[in-house]
């Protein structure tokens, strides 16, 4: 089995901490309270709208959780993981708007 990255992944994690290193990081969690962070709105605005919490809605699992990973490595105060990997995989589409919404039925 081949395990390395391919150019995508290799493109989107590039991409992804970009992100990170202009919106999340240990300064910027003391900033949403240190211990008690609150959640990081702006930081989850600009993940999707780069599509990066819609991955696994794709059809791109393994894609999304890199990207879940590359945010928490960077101490991002987002439901990363959340957006990224469980709601695609309950059938709930939130691209649409803030709430989760059935794909199908």
């Amino acid at each position: 089995m081949d395990f390395d990255l391919d150019a995508d992944q290799r493109a989107i994690l590039d991409a992804v901490d970009t992100i990170n290193a202009r919106h999340a990081g240990a300064t910027r969690m003391r900033e949403l309270g240190g211990d008690e962070p609150s959640y990081d709105h702006d930081l989850h605005k600009h993940l999707r709208e780069a599509g990066f919490l819609d991955l696994a809605l794709d059809e791109r699992p393994l894609d999304a959780a890199l990207v879940a990973q590359a945010v928490a490595r960077q101490l991002g105060v987002v439901a990363a993981a959340y957006h990224a990997l469980v709601l695609p995989s309950l059938g709930l589409d939130v691209r649409r708007g803030s709430r989760p919404t059935p794909r199908s039925w």
